[in-house]
């Protein structure tokens, strides 16, 4: 394996793995070293790294951010409830040569199964990892995992209107006016550290309020995760805490990210004794402006099938879970 070079520590791959990141002109926050650091931080519990650094004559083209666990299975680092996305990183027009080099590590150690989970419709790792395991006569299953709903933006917020059906439309345009006429309302974007860990807690409280579900996926472990993570990635201002306030109350608040001309909108919480006001509809779609102002490509709503993000406009993609096994 010697164009493969093992890490088990961040960091010793950190420059290199920023360096590798900077060559990939369409990649994802997920995979940015300060989000994975972040999350194997918290969540590592009988996983260790082995990060894998493939060149290609001497020239760094890749890296596989692997996980190995006590179930014999090969995973990139991070999980599906918080990973929203994950890949390798590859410098474009090097897969061959890449993937080549994965073989060869599977190959070489004594586990059975590669599993990675919500890898982007669009990523060349799901042609590339079937062929790999064909030429190698291993299997590949390749299985629908969830949807990712996103929106490409346009260039104004007109235009943005227009690209809605009628009944979304004027829909939109009837709670903002309500919201207008039935409340002192104004909104609130933080992005400086200080300000975001000062208000975390208030987020936490909106998001428990506006469902079962949310409240029981907030447990301890959780908040201290959102936390460090809003303010691991605020330190290079890529967070973006919103909050509308009702006559001086916060009653919703979202989480997005700023990241290579996208916005993730990571998530959300309301109060529910203002729910008739769509607060919670209204901040989204207001980050949702503001990311146009800002000239965003991308507004993406992340994982989920929640009927608001269709009524604002977005497109389902698919992510994926694919598995290769030795046989």
């Amino acid at each position: 394996m010697e164009n493969i070079k093992i890490h088990e520590s961040f960091d010793s791959v950190s420059d290199i793995w920023k360096t590798v990141l900077s060559r990939i002109p369409r990649h994802s926050i997920f995979q940015t070293i300060e989000w994975q650091k972040t999350w194997f931080s918290i969540f590592h519990t009988n996983n260790s790294l082995n990060i894998l650094e493939i060149s290609n004559n001497n020239e760094v083209i890749g890296i596989a951010p692997f996980m190995l666990n006590g179930d014999k299975k090969l995973t990139l680092i991070g999980n599906k409830d918080v990973y929203d996305y994950q890949d390798f990183l590859i410098v474009p027009n090097y897969e061959n040569e890449f993937f080549k080099e994965v073989g060869i590590f599977f190959e070489n150690i004594n586990y059975d199964l590669i599993e990675i989970n919500s890898i982007p419709e669009t990523s060349a790792t799901i042609p590339f990892m079937e062929k790999l395991a064909k030429n190698k006569e291993w299997s590949f299953d390749k299985s629908t995992e969830d949807v990712c709903p996103l929106i490409e933006l346009p260039k104004d917020w007109e235009s943005y209107l227009s690209i809605l059906n009628k009944k979304d439309r004027h829909e939109l345009r009837r709670k903002f006016r309500r919201l207008d006429d039935q409340s002192n309302h104004t909104i609130q974007q933080l992005t400086a550290s200080v300000d975001i860990e000062n208000s975390m807690e208030e987020f936490f409280e909106l998001m428990s309020k506006s469902g079962h579900h949310k409240a029981e996926f907030l447990t301890p472990i959780m908040k201290i995760y959102f936390k460090n993570l809003c303010l691991e990635l605020s330190k290079e201002n890529w967070t973006r805490l919103y909050f509308m306030e009702i006559d001086n109350k916060k009653v919703s608040a979202c989480i997005a990210f700023d990241y290579n001309n996208i916005r993730y909108l990571y998530n959300s919480g309301f109060d529910p004794d203002y729910q008739h006001l769509s607060c919670g509809l209204l901040l989204n779609a207001t980050s949702l402006k503001h990311s146009i102002e800002y000239n965003f490509e991308c507004f993406d709503f992340l994982r989920g099938d929640e009927s608001y993000k269709y009524h604002l406009g977005a497109q389902n993609t698919t992510i994926y879970t694919i598995k290769l096994m030795k046989k």
